[in-house]
């Protein structure tokens, strides 16, 4: 019985030794892929160095054109936007590009009706080689994904996880599993008008209201606040959205008086371009919240042309 226990210990520590070598290994490829879902590798890495941040959701990660804000403000900048993220999750993700790549001069943050919080964090999966980084830590530990050992062990939050998987492709072949297609983080959709906002209707015939999260609007003031202390300008931005969507949002005018009283409260610029003459056609946009290549584009240079003439960058 003893020999039994002793051969099993060994065997389990041996196992246990292989394990924390796979997910290093992995976690190490994991840590040089790019792309949709990779976004945080570039950030982490501290090489962006912007001077203007464009922060928010899928609706800044394909509406705000850099190369188009930088030409015509003579900035460099960096779209930050990433796909079903809440503003906890924005705030989190441009906190981690804070620590890693010094703060920015500005700040343009896409801001909207979508008051939820979500229970996960999208594409946390990327986010686990960092997890021993207070900064990002800070930030996952916000949502319902991971456990306590999940930030002490590095076999367990790699359970059931097949990205690990691409982390040892990366190591094994020396090259990059997921190509990027985006530009300084602004990916230009060139899909046409999907059917997605019929079926929408459908879900919401007598139309929508807009629930206001207190908790988000508590972590807004501090996320401005904070810039404010760091010397940081922010502008507030709203960007089209189809006219047919706006009208079935029954206190739409509530959402704006919100924003707009917020930039006044803290002295920052808000735009709003829902009124905008983009958002009455369709062939910007590809559904109602996210215009596609032609449409980001054309805003884009509108929000840099008015920048310039606010002054928002000297």
């Amino acid at each position: 019985m003893k020999r039994f226990i002793v051969n099993f210990l060994i065997i389990s520590v041996l196992l246990t030794l292989i394990l924390f070598l796979i997910t290093s290994i992995g976690a190490k490829g994991m840590k040089k892929l790019h792309g949709t879902g990779f976004e945080i590798n570039d950030i982490y890495a501290g090489k962006i160095l912007s001077d203007l941040v464009i922060v928010g959701s899928s609706r800044a990660e394909v509406q705000f054109s850099p190369a188009i804000i930088d030409s015509v403000l003579n900035v460099n900048s960096y779209n930050i936007g990433q796909s079903a993220t809440d503003y906890t999750g924005q705030i989190g993700l441009y906190n981690i590009y804070k620590e890693r790549n010094g703060k920015p001069e500005y700040i343009i943050h896409q801001v909207d009706d979508l008051f939820g919080k979500k229970s996960c964090l999208y594409d946390l999966a990327s986010y686990f080689p960092y997890l021993t980084d207070t900064v990002v830590s800070n930030l996952t530990k916000q949502y319902d994904d991971l456990h306590w050992l999940d930030y002490h062990n590095p076999i367990t939050k790699y359970w059931q996880q097949k990205v690990i998987f691409s982390g040892w492709t990366e190591v094994l072949t020396n090259r990059a599993v997921f190509d990027t297609i985006k530009y300084k983080g602004y990916y230009g959709s060139e899909s046409e008008w999907d059917d997605s906002f019929v079926r929408y209707k459908k879900k919401y015939p007598d139309g929508v209201i807009i629930e206001m999260n207190e908790e988000i609007i508590s972590e807004m003031r501090e996320y401005i606040s904070k810039a404010e202390q760091d010397s940081i300008k922010i502008a507030l931005v709203f960007a089209p959205q189809y006219i047919e969507y706006q009208q079935m949002v029954l206190n739409r005018q509530d959402v704006i008086d919100f924003w707009s009283n917020l930039a006044k409260e803290t002295d920052v610029l808000f735009l709003d371009y829902t009124p905008d003459s983009i958002s009455y056609d369709k062939q910007y946009f590809y559904n109602s919240q996210h215009m596609n290549k032609k449409g980001a584009e054309l805003f884009s240079r509108k929000l840099a042309e008015d920048l310039k003439k606010y002054n928002f960058v000297p």
